[in-house]
């Protein structure tokens, strides 16, 4: 599944504060509670690609 732009990468959303109190929190959330934030960005990645692969014959 491809996320969208408003969707983040590992899932859930970016900390809403209406969370059920036994949920566990989402990342953003976690972080935040210790004083940290996640901000999106964009940035180059590198990205491998193995398109297809086969087993090694018998010599």
């Amino acid at each position: 599944m491809k996320p969208s732009k408003d969707q983040p990468l590992w899932g859930g959303d970016w900390g809403s504060p209406q969370e059920p109190a036994d949920a566990t929190p989402s990342l953003a959330t976690a972080l935040r509670q210790v004083g940290l934030r996640l901000e999106p960005t964009k940035a180059p990645v590198d990205i491998l690609v193995i398109d297809h692969i086969e087993r090694p014959g018998e010599n």
